[in-house]
């Protein structure tokens, strides 16, 4: 390459570094085709679903919640742990549980916990989980669709052919063929707990045709089957027939033994939190009498300091004068606790999250001496375990589906009956039974098969 193209080359390369600049390439298109040309401008925009959901009111028409600055409740809520646990069961067609726990600073404080079902709304559990694996179709289905397979099932089906088509015939068949044909099927089927299938079917069939070899220009095939199909391998005996069913129902026992352990956490998690609450006040008293104590102390330090007066040293009041906003911090801080466990036992319960109310637990905790045999809480644990429970259900499902698939493992092998009832005619059906044979015409399918 000679020096001159290599000059032109970078003088092309600078013009077009300049023109281009540093802004990214966009997309061009030649024509508004009304699809791409606005995907960046319209597709892509964020829109919002439509969705027609009523409000709860005690949502809609909850009060400005409660804070450090502005205490927004009018008269103290005294509740009982009964009627705490009362009202979250009456009042939870969707199971709320607080999720992990997380400590404050330096551990401490109360705990402060997720909700499940903020957090994981799709993991969340309900009322209606068991009737919904209950009646579930498809993958993982229930009881009901498991049994479905068992049932009596019936098909119909009809299909009409009609052919207008040249051939390449001259002497006995005609040049154009002209030909209709209907098939019409209907059967019964029904499966038995064995593994035997029994069918019965109608098959009635109507074909018409130009061709001149015919006896007649049309005729119907009238046919009656009954079918019997055991299988000799895959798919034998009561055992491997009745696995779905049983399946489903272990399903349906896990998703009892879930619902139960959600019930459980829940109700934990309201008698947990109603006493977290207990202690939220008890907290907050604490921290008022070491707030009042420290602020008389400095009161006190301060007074000396202004008399020149022996206890009233600079550093003293400066250290006195600390301990009341450190005291006085803690009460905000321990406010701040009450408010929102307050507002977590408030969410628990289903209720809404202010009503110009404040929560008091009235109850108080047993303060005796508990002694507990190990034996016999290891002994109850084991039997009333929830978990384990499920673990075992789903342990025997594992077991039936080994036994399914070593099944399907098997080559089909199945012993077949089938019996057929004829009859063809130029008619299908007739009022006057004739009694003539086909070819004659005249003749009745049904006759012919009767």
């Amino acid at each position: 390459m000679s020096r001159h193209a290599t000059r032109f080359g970078r003088w092309v390369f600078a013009f077009l570094t300049i023109m281009t600049g540093c802004h990214p390439v966009q997309p061009f298109y030649l024509a508004e085709d009304g699809d791409l040309s606005h995907y960046l401008e319209s597709a892509t925009q964020i829109e919002h679903p439509d969705v027609e959901i009523a409000t709860l009111d005690e949502v809609s028409g909850s009060a400005v919640p409660s804070t450090i600055v502005s205490p927004n409740y009018q008269e103290m809520w005294d509740l009982t742990l009964e009627e705490a646990v009362s009202i979250a069961m009456n009042n939870s067609k969707v199971i709320k549980e607080l999720g992990r726990i997380s400590r404050g600073f330096q551990g401490i404080g109360l705990a402060q916990r997720s909700d499940t079902v903020l957090q994981n709304p799709d993991f969340a559990s309900t009322i209606y989980d068991p009737a919904i694996q209950e009646t579930r179709v498809g993958a993982a289905e229930g009881v009901e669709a498991a049994l479905s397979a068992f049932d009596a099932q019936v098909a119909s089906s009809v299909t009409w052919d009609r052919t207008n088509r040249p051939q390449n015939f001259q002497a006995i068949f005609t040049p154009t063929l002209e030909q209709d044909q209907v098939n019409m099927q209907t059967e019964l089927s029904k499966r038995a707990a064995t593994g035997t299938q029994f069918f019965f079917r109608n098959i009635t069939n109507y074909d018409k045709s130009n061709q001149p070899i015919r006896a007649l220009p049309s005729d119907w095939f009238q046919a009656l089957e009954l079918e019997a199909r055991q299988p000799l391998l895959q798919g034998r005996g009561e055992m491997v027939n009745r696995i779905p069913i049983v399946l489903a129902r272990l399903r349906t026992d896990v998703r009892l033994a879930d619902m139960e352990a959600s019930v459980r956490n829940a109700v934990n998690d309201v008698e947990r939190t109603y006493w977290e609450l207990y202690f939220a006040y008890r907290n907050l008293s604490a921290t008022k009498t070491g707030r009042d104590s420290a602020l008389a102390t400095w009161q006190r330090v301060n007074a000396l300091l202004e008399a020149s007066a022996e206890g009233g040293e600079a550093d003293k009041a400066a250290q006195a004068m600390e301990q009341y906003y450190f005291f006085r911090s803690r009460v905000e801080e321990a406010l701040r606790d009450l408010y929102r466990v307050e507002g977590q036992l408030r969410r628990l319960m289903g209720i809404a999250p202010s009503d110009c109310r404040l929560i008091r637990p009235i109850d108080e905790p047993t303060t005796a001496k508990v002694d507990y045999d190990w034996c016999a809480i290891l002994e109850e644990s084991i039997t009333r375990s929830v978990e384990l429970r499920r673990q075992k259900w789903i342990l025997k499902q594992r077991e039936l589906e080994l036994v399914a698939a070593k099944n399907q493992l098997l080559p089909q092998l199945d012993a077949v009956m089938l019996y057929r009832w004829l009859g063809v005619g130029d008619q299908l059906l007739s009022e006057d039974r004739s009694g003539l044979n086909f070819p004659a015409p005249g003749s009745t399918a049904w006759d012919e098969l009767t």
